[in-house]
């Protein structure tokens, strides 16, 4: 999972540069007939080295596939309720599905037939990307400018907005891995039995779904950077409290309300770069933003864990995961007085 990570986090950056320019169908017909293959020998290789090289395929696959194209696309199409559309998209209703398909695959089939089902998938999907259409017939809204008043196509990438807005996203996102890699073994540490943890934790991975619509509907309602502070609020609160409960009723609440925020990130940035950028910057802006968050994803689960080796005890690490969220807070709330004093001209895209 660590090389199918860093190979994702390495093509992003080239994928948003390469779909500002060129059709998103190609690449996303690769991305996926990319992964039907690899998933296919995968299903017949009994070396664990041959393992790792083709989920390095498979993040290579997926980089071009998922997360940055699809966004690009629904951010060319939609521009009224955007953020409720991206909510719909980005909604995690196959992460739901695929650990039951997955155990039902495995007691039938074993490994084997679990890889070749997956295979398969992706080949239907394969087919299915060729009828994607890149954008509208009307792209005039395609052409509006940045904030900054300048046509060129990386001038977000000198703005610290952009860069405070991806290091936050990064910190956040980065919490939410370790509590995958870490959350049972936490709750266990307070007193909860395994298999109480591991329902906290379902109730965690499941309630998603409901988050990235609810953002998804906040973002148009009330602005995407307003959605993303009142989201990196409410996580603050939320992992502070985590910290302190140890009842078990209450750590249900918590974790279903941490799901909820966590997987509505990519929804909320992404309509957050699009209303301060631009949808013409979305494909680059999304890549590099990636790009910043690997780092971070690969380093905050092995962290967390070093911290418990030391201390014998994850009260500190998640003290530490906590105070994460302020600092994103504070980034978040920056990028929020930037985007004011880019308004004053009348002129501004948003202003009217």
């Amino acid at each position: 999972l660590s090389v199918y990570l860093m190979m994702f986090g390495l093509v992003s950056p080239f994928v948003g540069m390469a779909l500002a320019r060129f059709s998103l169908r190609p690449f996303m017909a690769l991305g996926a007939a990319i992964n039907a293959a690899a998933l296919a020998l995968a299903a017949h290789t009994h070396d664990i080295r041959t393992l790792i090289l083709l989920y390095a395929c498979i993040g290579f696959g997926s980089g071009l596939l998922g997360v940055v194209a699809p966004i690009t696309l629904v951010s060319r199409w939609f521009d009224e309720k955007r953020g409720a559309v991206l909510g719909m998209v980005t909604a995690p209703i196959f992460v739901l599905l695929s650990p039951v398909t997955t155990i039902a695959l495995l007691k039938a089939g074993g490994l084997h037939a679990a890889f070749l089902t997956m295979a398969v998938i992706f080949a239907i999907l394969t087919l299915l990307m060729l009828f994607v259409i890149d954008r509208p017939p009307d792209t005039d809204s395609l052409s509006r400018p940045a904030l900054d008043g300048t046509p060129g196509s990386r001038t977000f990438m000198r703005q610290t907005g952009f860069w405070l807005l991806a290091v936050g996203i990064a910190l956040m996102a980065s919490a939410g891995t370790a509590f995958y890699a870490h959350g049972i073994g936490y709750m266990m540490q307070k007193g909860i039995s395994l298999e109480a943890g591991t329902l906290i934790f379902s109730v965690f991975a499941g309630s998603g779904l409901i988050g990235t619509l609810l953002f998804g509907w906040l973002s148009d309602r009330i602005g995407p950077v307003s959605a993303l502070i009142l989201n990196a609020a409410v996580q603050l609160g939320l992992w502070t409290l985590l910290v302190l409960v140890t009842d078990f009723k209450v750590l249900i609440c918590i974790a279903a309300l941490i799901g909820m925020c966590m997987p509505s990130l990519n929804t909320i940035q992404a309509a957050v770069l699009a209303h301060l950028f631009g949808v013409k910057n979305v494909p680059r802006a999304m890549g590099i933003s990636y790009f910043v968050k690997v780092p971070f994803l690969l380093v905050a689960a092995p962290a967390v864990g070093y911290l418990f080796d030391v201390t014998r005890s994850y009260d500190f690490a998640f003290s530490v995961l906590a105070s994460s969220m302020l600092v994103a807070l504070a980034a978040f709330v920056a990028v929020h007085f930037l985007r004011i004093d880019s308004e004053d001209s009348s002129t501004s895209p948003l202003a009217a």
